[in-house]
C-alpha cells in the first residue's frame, strides 16, 4: 500500500474519501553564490485520498492541526 501521512492547519472541510493533491515547494538556498544549493523535489508528490482523518487543538496552546493518512490514486 503506497500512501502519504500529512500534517496540515487545522482544515474541517476535508473528509474520509475525499481526494486531495500533495505538493511540494522547494525553493534555493544560499548564504553567497560560493554556497549555492538547489534541494531536491519530494517523492511524494501526487494525487491521494483520504483515508483517515484526525483533528486536533487546545484553547491553551496554538496546535491546531489535521493529520490525514491517505493512500495514492
Amino acid at each position: 500500500m503506497l500512501g502519504a501521512d500529512i500534517t496540515v492547519r487545522l482544515n474541517g472541510s476535508i473528509r474520509p474519501g475525499h481526494a486531495y493533491q500533495l505538493e511540494a515547494q522547494t525553493g534555493q538556498f544560499s548564504f553567497n553564490r560560493v554556497y549555492y544549493k538547489k534541494f531536491p523535489d519530494t517523492i511524494g508528490r501526487g494525487r491521494y485520498q483520504a483515508l483517515s482523518i484526525k483533528h486536533s487543538g487546545s484553547f491553551y496552546g496554538d496546535n491546531w492541526e489535521t493529520t490525514i493518512e491517505g493512500l495514492r490514486l
